[in-house]
């Protein structure tokens, strides 16, 4: 009676292991990557990996070790050596909207692969300004309306997709974005892969909903405000930022990673509330929801 072996294969180890390494000596700062980001960007070469191991490295040792070589030799063909650094796809492209009277606004911006900085426009006649970078591929998709005295606007990512890894690494996008602080704003953000920083400070805001996606995102809230929000985590930390000035409640919850909470806040179990918050005339309800990462509440001195 023949008995048939199944090789084991090393390709599973092998990657746990390093994209272990890599995640560790990322977070004691031995490189600034984000691996986050190269993961979503270069999972396809892992899917190649996997059928190459199938077709080869189950068979025979030497299959294997071909298996092997020819996945390094597509991750080490597919980084962007030649430039040294990351270049965009197209010019900037600028962003100037003013805000022709409205008393509010209502503004959506959903970026794909880029970083993203957000903040307040320090004038009163734009409903937003800045510039976006786009990566190669990318397109913009701007969308400006009004609905009584409420001046409506959109700014998303189309077609910049990270399925296919070679050559769109060298691609990075940057969005550089302002907003209006002198009307009520209904702000909605999505992020895409990418560090994203958010300053919210000088805001006015009636709603707030931030939805992040693959990598760190940093979030500031306003100096004062009575509004209510969510933010919802997707992948890699999520940094919030309370000023001291701010009566706030926050219903914070971990999805596979953990929250860390700091400053002069009164607990009752996942609710934290601001020293003051029930005497204030102003109050944010603010609901934090936890991805594959870390949530940080920090409060942060500004009286």
């Amino acid at each position: 009676m023949d008995t048939q072996r199944t090789r084991s294969s090393l390709f599973g180890p092998i990657l746990l292991i390093g994209l272990g390494v890599l995640l560790l000596l990322n977070n004691f700062g031995f490189f600034a990557l984000n691996i986050w980001e190269m993961l979503a960007r270069f999972w396809p070469v892992i899917l190649i990996g996997i059928g190459l191991d199938i077709l080869l490295g189950r068979r025979s040792g030497i299959g294997g070790v071909i298996a092997l070589l020819l996945l390094l030799l597509l991750i080490f063909g597919s980084m962007p050596w030649s430039s040294g650094v990351l270049t965009a796809g197209g010019a900037p492209q600028v962003i100037d909207q003013p805000l022709q009277g409205a008393t509010a606004a209502r503004i959506r911006i959903a970026s794909g692969v880029s970083s993203l900085s957000v903040g307040a426009l320090p004038g009163a006649d734009k409903l937003i300004a800045g510039s976006v970078t786009p990566a190669r591929n990318e397109r913009l998709a701007e969308s400006v309306g009004r609905e009584n005295d409420t001046a409506l606007y959109t700014l998303s990512s189309e077609g910049a997709g990270i399925s296919v890894p070679f050559g769109a690494w060298r691609g990075e996008s940057r969005w550089d974005l302002r907003v209006t602080g002198a009307v009520p704003l209904d702000l909605n953000i999505s992020t895409g892969v990418g560090e994203a920083t958010i300053n919210l400070e000088q805001m006015e805001l009636s709603q707030l909903e931030i939805r992040t996606g693959v990598g760190a995102t940093t979030i500031t809230l306003p100096l004062r405000g009575d509004f209510r929000g969510e933010i919802s985590g997707g992948v890699g930390k999520v940094t919030v930022l309370a000023p001291d000035t701010l009566a706030v409640r926050i219903r914070a919850s971990a999805g596979l990673g953990s929250v860390d909470v700091t400053g002069d806040f009164n607990r009752n179990d996942d609710e934290y509330t601001s020293s003051g918050f029930e005497n204030a005339g102003q109050r944010v309800e603010l609901t934090v929801r936890g991805g594959v990462g870390e949530v940080e509440i920090r409060q942060i001195e500004k009286r």
